[in-house]
């Protein structure tokens, strides 16, 4: 069946797997509604015979919000044709596409709806910038502000430690070769919050924003030991690179794929100078790294 396509919602009639694992699929009209994060099935006949689908109360659905996988199943399922999966809160579920073609359209529009971007901006309530709270209630999700003072436990919790004044690097005055708003992993709770990042020679810091920039984390840069684009780990997230140090790995999301590779040739950089001549001698003439320096000449004159 063709796909109906409007603003908001894409539909299609897939095969579903009826009972888990029983590899026997009931044909179903889907459709993804993107407004309302929501992937609904309806009974193909009974959504056929009338042309109110889209008012009609679907037999089921998923909450978009809490799929995090979407993926060809063919390795999985090589009996079944032009299958592919969802994960939903942990749980696989399977469907049957008519065509390759449909197959992959599909999949390409679950994966975009429910992709984690890093929000371009900030909401402002009373010309102070604040976050939001996320909480399922019943089932629900429910998104309410926080104001500015954030709950030092919930901190503590995200983060495995929180540096004050004590620590000798924040009354070095150093001038930044980076800064931005990306989003990072906490350790304990493995929530997504943004942060203010500033990257200087000799420590990369993050703070709750531009406005508090008192840093919640210092990592000197001599104990950063790699700096890489994370793969096949956060596959919700696009744009997600790792800070590797001895005691842990740090997950920062940033707002584009430019913005997370000049972090990471930025950081890089920064490694490279601060371990002495001998490693940038070596770095400088290493051929594969000199498209790496015309890189950063480049972002640096357009004032990265």
């Amino acid at each position: 069946m063709e796909s109906r396509v409007s603003k908001n919602t894409f539909c299609g009639v897939l095969g579903m797997e009826d009972k888990e694992n029983s590899g026997e699929f009931v044909r179903r009209l889907v459709c993804l509604d993107t407004s309302a994060s929501k992937l609904n099935y309806f009974h193909e006949n009974e959504a056929n015979e009338s042309n109110e689908w889209s008012s009609r109360e679907p037999d089921g659905n998923f909450n978009v919000c809490f799929l995090s996988v979407t993926a060809d199943a063919a390795s999985l399922r090589p009996k079944i044709p032009h299958c592919f999966y969802i994960i939903v809160s942990g749980r696989k579920h399977y469907f049957q596409a008519s065509s390759e073609d449909e197959k992959q359209l599909w999949i390409k529009k679950l994966q975009d709806a429910s992709r984690i971007m890093v929000p371009q901006h900030c909401s402002i309530v009373d010309g102070v910038e604040t976050g939001f709270k996320v909480e399922v209630v019943g089932g629900v999700v429910l998104k309410t502000p926080i104001d500015g003072v954030l709950d030092v436990t919930d901190e503590i919790d995200s983060d495995d430690s929180v540096h004050h004044s004590s620590s000798p690097y924040q009354h070095i005055e150093e001038e930044p070769i980076k800064t931005g708003y990306c989003i990072k992993q906490g350790l304990f709770r493995k929530s997504w919050k943004r942060r203010y990042f500033i990257l200087s020679s000799s420590a990369f810091r993050y703070c709750r924003s531009t406005e508090d920039r008192t840093p919640i984390r210092i990592i000197k840069v001599l104990d950063i030991l790699e700096v890489r684009p994370s793969i096949g780990i956060h596959l919700n997230r696009e744009n997600v690179f790792e800070v590797v140090t001895q005691n842990r790995v740090f997950y920062v999301q940033a707002k584009s794929e430019f913005d997370r590779d000049s972090w990471i040739l930025a950081i890089t950089r920064c490694m490279q100078m601060a371990r002495g001549p001998k490693v940038i001698c070596d770095f400088l003439f290493h051929a594969e790294d000199v498209r790496f320096l015309k890189e950063i000449l480049a972002m640096c004159r357009q004032g990265f």
